[in-house]
């Protein structure tokens, strides 16, 4: 019998070191506030924290280490806490020197024979990470602000319309099109998507629209504009020895004088051209850019009617609508065709309300989509 209560006893003074050791040595600042916020008792991290010393904080509760601007949900927190309720938030603490620093803290009822007797709490300093977040959110928004700079203008005349949507579903996006008017009434259109999403593909992205700007003054044929394009990106992740990356794309360009299209479609999804009342889609005839130096690149070439509209887009937007390629092909031919009397500028905004209404949840992947009006 006194074996077994030796035992049970020390059992306990095991549990209370135990106890003590997790308060007292604690890395973070921890706490023991009574039920008036007075400080009870805490380890040195506190003293670290707050740059008060240890007489000091005996003889003062919490509110002088934050600003009044802070105190109604402190006061809150405070509050449920002593009415059982677990917190978890982040707020400033004004050190004694005045330093301001940004603090995760963690508190918990202290509950003895089903009675709250005071608050126990676990307060880290996470002002680095709060201001590199904060940095890194700058430099997204500056980037993003790039991006979007990089995108072109739309293009309205009497022989065509050309205007384009962009939705990153990060802040920056992997999705990119471009387009420019080249001699004798010809215009080039291409959209891209690369593998993936977020900076990387942003970055990737952003290199091609770079590189492609270049090259359709110098190259008109997309053969080898999309040849030299995909040496590039195989040579790129090649030598820096990192994943392979791929992407898809689709080059288009329209001869506005002998009405006719000549397209490069590289594992991309495929483009749609309606015309009096008749819808073709551009499928993919060639490998997406990237995945082999050895890749050849083949274009087709067809003719249009006057009043004519093209369709480019991304994976993105069949993705959002829950529907195979082959399926949203035949549902945006039949919108093509329900809003052909649709001014370009109207069509697009169209499509783009529709996008609009998918649940944010669904929202898993870029979008990219540009619709050409051809007048003549």
């Amino acid at each position: 019998m006194y074996t077994h209560i030796e035992n049970q006893v020390k059992e306990t003074q095991l549990k209370d070191m135990f106890y003590q050791s997790l308060f007292i040595h604690n890395p973070n600042a921890s706490y023991l506030l009574d039920m008036n916020g007075n400080f009870v008792s805490f380890n040195e991290e506190v003293e670290v924290i707050t740059g008060y010393s240890k007489s000091e904080l005996l003889s003062m509760d919490f509110w002088p280490l934050f600003n009044d601007e802070d105190k109604p949900i402190l006061l809150e927190k405070f509050t449920t806490t002593l009415a059982g309720q677990k917190n978890k938030f982040k707020t400033t603490l004004v050190q004694k020197t005045g330093t301001e620093i940004i603090i995760s803290v963690t508190c918990v009822p202290v509950i003895i024979d089903g009675i709250v007797e005071g608050i126990v709490g676990i307060a880290e300093d996470i002002t680095e990470e709060e201001q590199t977040k904060i940095r890194n959110e700058k430099e997204l928004h500056l980037a993003q602000k790039l991006q979007l700079n990089v995108l072109p203008k739309p293009i309205s005349n009497t022989s065509i319309e050309i205007d384009g949507v962009y939705i990153p579903c990060d802040e920056l996006s992997g999705d990119m099109y471009y387009w420019q008017k080249l001699i004798n009434e010809r215009y080039a259109v291409v959209i891209f998507d690369v593998m993936g999403h977020g900076v990387s593909s942003s970055l990737i992205g952003m290199t091609i629209c770079s590189m492609f700007r270049e090259l359709i003054t110098m190259k008109e044929d997309p053969v080898e504009i999309f040849t030299y394009l995909n040496e590039h990106i195989y040579d790129l992740f090649q030598s820096s020895n990192q994943p392979t990356t791929y992407v898809t794309g689709v080059l288009v360009i329209i001869d506005c004088q002998n009405n006719s299209i000549e397209y490069v479609n590289a594992g991309h999804v495929s483009p749609v051209l309606f015309s009096k009342s008749l819808s073709e889609p551009l499928p993919s005839l060639n490998l997406p850019l990237g995945l082999s130096n050895r890749a050849t690149y083949e274009k087709k070439e067809m003719s249009y009617n006057k009043h004519s509209r093209l369709v480019l887009y991304t994976d993105g937007l069949v993705d959002s609508l829950e529907c195979d390629p082959d399926k949203y092909i035949a549902e945006l031919a039949t919108t093509m065709q329900d809003h052909e009397h649709l001014s370009n500028e109207h069509f697009i905004k169209y499509l783009k309300n529709k996008k609009d209404k998918i649940p944010e949840i669904d929202k898993v992947d870029d979008i990219c989509l540009v619709s050409i009006t051809i007048k003549k």
